[in-house]
């Protein structure tokens, strides 16, 4: 399993899975999505789990993430990781994020992320899984809008929803609603 210190929302009854490198444009794009919509509480059913290529050149930054996670909390990691994706230069992230991080733990973590994702042959990033089963991401997006209509959906067709008063009320006045 990853270590929980990768791992936001870890209660949720759902898994969001995602591998992805710290140079890649589409991890950037696709994490940009998972973040907007875990920051609007649009992700609160998935316990979102995160892996990291770890490249030579992006130790730093990984350490300085893994820090963060292991010792603050998962969202701060989650929060750096945007932040990181919104600079993308190594110095200034560095210069900004890492004062007084604390790096004991960290390596050992590491190592155990590394094992496992081994066996899961991924070939290509971002990689995606949801509960388990390997996802198109326009899919996966296209579900989370469908359920935020659905929501829109079920608040307009509750007789007690002020939005449904207010269009019955138009209904009879015919309004071009």
């Amino acid at each position: 399993a990853i270590p929980d210190l990768w791992v936001v929302n870890p209660d949720a009854e759902n898994e969001l899975f995602m591998a992805m490198s710290l140079s890649c444009g589409h991890c950037r794009e696709e994490f940009g999505k998972i973040y907007r919509a875990y920051s609007r509480g649009e992700l609160n059913d998935y316990r979102i789990k995160l892996v990291i290529s770890q490249k030579p050149e992006d130790k730093e930054v990984i350490d300085l993430l893994a820090s963060a996670a292991l010792h603050e909390n998962p969202a701060r990691a989650f929060e750096l990781l945007a932040r990181w994706y919104d600079d993308r230069n190594r110095k200034t992230f560095l210069r900004a994020e890492g004062k007084g991080q604390k790096m004991e733990g960290v390596s050992e973590i590491l190592a155990d992320m590394s094992s496992v994702v081994r066996p899961m042959n991924i070939s290509g990033l971002p990689y995606m899984l949801l509960n388990g089963h390997k996802i198109d991401r326009s899919i996966f997006w296209a579900k989370i809008e469908l359920e935020k209509y659905n929501l829109l959906y079920s608040l307009l067709n509750s007789s007690q929803s002020i939005f449904s008063q207010f269009f019955y009320s138009c209904s009879i006045c015919r309004l071009p609603f």
